[in-house]
């Protein structure tokens, strides 16, 4: 038996108990939802039958590191498949930075050997969470400056190539689905529409078990006009409507971004830690 294998399809539900009982994180979501096929990713364990061990990866540069850490064979493999393979992929793709998060602190101590080829930076992130129930406070004044609004991100408006910052949008939307298409399908966001470009936008990411998280940003010339709270508003409200779950998560350094946050109604619910790193 090889010391690490992918998974594919329905056989990846055998990761999941190696993710119970992990400290609440947003990777937890991120993994889940790579998992279920609802968010395009990659499953490495040690066993395709009984995995004990596993390594997690989205299209967006997140990695998870579940199950047993003290599992030398499917480290040391591990190790080998970011060096040889995984390290080389991004820097050829120009995405040289990622997110670490672990199942265990266990893993703190073997995450430096593992990602040996890689420059490491702990930092503590916070996640926040606004159930259904308690959205009444998000429907808050959403009145903007003239000249803007508020959109749902359709099919209509992502075919609109006259609009400025629709590269960036479909980015966004591309980092954490497998297409617009699937987007505009199984998902939802909106975005603050000026006369011709997108100013803002806040899109629904790695949906799974009535969850499903944000994805949120302001292009800096539009920045501290209120765009941002107009647009999670508009989120909020429609994530709540369907019954689902919304998920904030930001570094806790982000004091800006936890403000909107709280002001919206999300309440905290976990400060964890993650690392950052850069293949060099």
């Amino acid at each position: 038996m090889t010391p690490i294998c992918e998974l594919i399809g329905p056989d990846r539900s055998q990761v999941l108990p190696l993710l119970e009982g992990a400290p609440p994180n947003y990777l937890d979501v991120v993994a889940r939802a790579v998992i279920a096929g609802n968010s395009p990713g990659h499953v490495w364990v040690d066993d395709p039958t009984a995995p004990t061990s596993a390594f997690i990866i989205d299209k967006g540069s997140c990695y998870y590191l579940a199950g047993a850490a003290n599992n030398g064979t499917f480290n040391a493999a591990l190790t080998r498949m970011i060096k040889e393979e995984l390290a080389p992929q991004a820097r050829a793709a120009a995405s040289h930075g990622f997110k670490l998060y672990y199942s265990s602190p266990l893993w703190e101590d073997k995450i430096t050997q593992i990602f040996s080829s890689a420059e490491l930076r702990r930092r503590e992130r916070s996640m926040f969470e606004i159930y259904p129930a308690r959205v009444e406070a998000a429907a808050m004044d959403q009145r903007l400056p003239s000249g803007a609004g508020v959109r749902r991100i359709d099919a209509s408006l992502l075919s609109r190539a006259d609009l400025a910052n629709m590269d960036r949008l479909l980015d966004e939307i591309h980092t954490t689905w497998a297409s617009s298409a699937d987007f505009v399908a199984k998902g939802f966001g909106y975005c603050v529409l000026l006369e011709s470009s997108v100013a803002c936008w806040c899109t629904g990411e790695y949906p799974v078990d009535g969850r499903i998280g944000i994805g949120i940003e302001t292009v800096e010339e539009y920045r501290q006009r209120g765009y941002a709270r107009a647009a999670a508003t508009a989120f909020v409200l429609h994530s709540a409507a369907n019954g689902a779950t919304a998920i904030w998560d930001a570094w806790s350094s982000n004091i800006p971004s936890i403000v909107l946050a709280e002001r919206l109604g999300f309440q905290r619910v976990a400060d964890y830690n993650a690392f950052v790193g850069l293949f060099l």
